[in-house]
């Protein structure tokens, strides 16, 4: 296996450790909320939006990048091109996630 491939695997399951810990930590409503809905509003919306639905919408986002980096690190290193595909399905989900889940709206959920 080529260098070039270790080293791209390794970074992408550094990236996906980082995630799930991001993940973790938004589960137990710890640390900075990482949204970025969160991150452009002003500091009296901030404080109105540290809301259990907001860090579990941020968990969950996390998490499936997370997986998403594993999986491309597992494709990247194995050589399994249909892992690639379930890493873009689940970051397409993200993506979705991330602008449907209440971050997006202030915690008021779904209209």
């Amino acid at each position: 296996m080529p260098g070039h491939v270790i080293a791209i695997s390794v970074i992408e399951y550094c990236l996906a450790a980082v995630l799930v810990l991001l993940s973790v930590l938004s589960f137990m409503r710890r640390g900075p909320l990482l949204s970025t809905s969160y991150l452009v509003a002003d500091r009296t919306e901030r404080s109105r939006m540290k809301t259990a639905a907001n860090y579990r919408a941020a968990g969950l986002v996390y998490a499936l990048l997370a997986l998403a980096f594993l999986l491309l690190g597992l494709s990247s290193q194995f050589g399994l091109e249909y892992l690639t595909y379930a890493a873009a399905v689940l970051a397409i989900s993200s993506a979705v996630a991330a602008f449907a889940l209440p971050s997006r709206r202030g915690g008021k959920g779904r209209h």
